[in-house]
């Protein structure tokens, strides 16, 4: 059984105040550790988070997207959407308190 990073985990709980909807984020992000990917999981699960803005739609529409073709896509359009930091989702979130 795969577990997610912490700062997912908390990501997730912060984004989706429905725990069904919270487990079926952590389901559908939990299948990134066990498919061939060309980008770090943690990083790609990171990425869609940030697009997804909270809509468990938007997370569904990703992943049947096959992540549009290429995952490395879903992480710099994510890091243009924060404004392009440079560190393409390697490092864990940062709580924000």
């Amino acid at each position: 059984m795969t577990l997610l990073p912490d700062d997912i985990n908390a990501r997730i709980v912060q984004l989706f105040p429905s725990s069904h909807d919270r487990q079926h984020v952590r389901e559908l992000l939990k299948s990134l550790w066990v498919i061939s990917l060309n980008v770090g999981p943690d990083q790609l699960a990171r990425s869609i988070l940030i697009l997804s803005n909270g809509q468990i739609s938007e997370i569904e529409y990703i992943f049947s997207t096959h992540f549009s073709g290429d995952p490395r896509d879903i992480i710099m359009e994510a890091e243009s959407k924060i404004g392009n930091p440079g560190h393409y989702f390697i490092q864990p979130f940062i709580d924000k308190k």
